[in-house]
């Protein structure tokens, strides 16, 4: 029994909203509302985050394409590729039937289509404990850890009868408002989702399901609640991963970075961590390899 069968809604439709009492007056609104920790207040302002492909915005990742297919195909053994089309395989990532207690990694991710490629990042297997972690390390001397020294990210794995999450945190450089400030910590969590934020990656399927990736300290809906490209706590959504809908055996997941993770302003360490635990996770619910009541 994988992941597939773990993961449930995670309030994608739910609607609190209560017609019996009128909305607050736009000052008690702004008197009452809540913005978390302090750096939330400092992150950069727009409009709304956009969906894969929205022409509202101009795409400026630093080290990934805004969109990766995931092609997994059996007859290449231990690996398989992300790319922008079958054509256009970029990154290679190789697995082993690595556990928990063993040094080797689970999954390798290369700057390249081949293993020979410089290594980006290595992730640990999950530990078999009620609260689930696995390590995402970058190797020094690269653009995503320029440090002399490995950066080992903790990807935690959560359940409760509610809902399911993979969550991790990073610091992220601050908005341009305070630029030369240094880096943040903030917080971030893979939640499933069987909302828009997967159709429009996936062509607009109803039987679309995948999980998104929520920035907890960042912008929020002034609402405080779900519209396009904000879950339904009113936290941005920076990421997404899509099982794929398509007819063909090979390509088996799709991924998208939105809002502020398309404009490049979090960094290209953010971008690979952000990349490297949607493999992660998405490999764990392919493989089944975490914890199922």
């Amino acid at each position: 029994m994988g992941l597939k069968s773990l993961f449930r809604r995670h309030d994608d439709d739910n609607d609190e909203a209560s017609s019996s009492n009128p909305p607050p007056s736009y000052s008690d609104a702004d008197k009452s509302h809540d913005y978390g920790p302090p750096a939330a207040q400092d992150a950069p302002s727009y409009e709304r985050p956009t969906y894969p492909g929205d022409s509202t915005i101009v795409p400026a990742t630093l080290k990934f394409p805004p969109r990766l297919n995931v092609y997994l195909s059996w007859k290449s053994g231990r690996t398989f590729h992300l790319g922008t089309s079958g054509e256009e395989k970029l990154f290679a990532v190789s697995t082993s039937w690595a556990v928990m207690g063993m040094k080797k990694p689970l999954l390798t991710i290369y700057d390249g289509p081949e293993k020979t490629d410089p290594v980006l990042a290595e992730t640990s297997p999950l530990n078999y404990t009620m609260s689930q972690r696995s390590t995402i390390t970058l190797p020094p001397g690269a653009a995503t850890n320029p440090g002399t020294a490995p950066l080992v990210i903790n990807l935690k794995y959560e359940y409760s009868l509610k809902t399911i999450v993979f969550s991790f945190t990073l610091a992220v450089p601050p908005p341009p408002s305070r630029k030369g400030d240094p880096p943040q910590e903030e917080a971030f969590e893979w939640r499933s989702t069987f909302g828009d934020e997967v159709k429009h990656l996936t062509g607009g399927s109803v039987f679309s399901s995948g999980w998104k990736l929520v920035r907890l300290w960042g912008p929020e809906n002034r609402s405080g609640a779900a519209g396009p490209g904000f879950a339904s706590d009113g936290k941005e959504i920076v990421a997404v991963m899509a099982r794929s809908m398509s007819a063909s055996m090979t390509k088996s997941a799709l991924f998208a970075f939105m809002g502020t993770g398309l404009t490049g302003q979090m960094g290209a360490q953010w971008e690979l961590v952000a990349l490297a635990s949607a493999i992660q996770m998405w490999w764990a619910w392919t493989t089944g390899t975490v914890y199922t009541r």
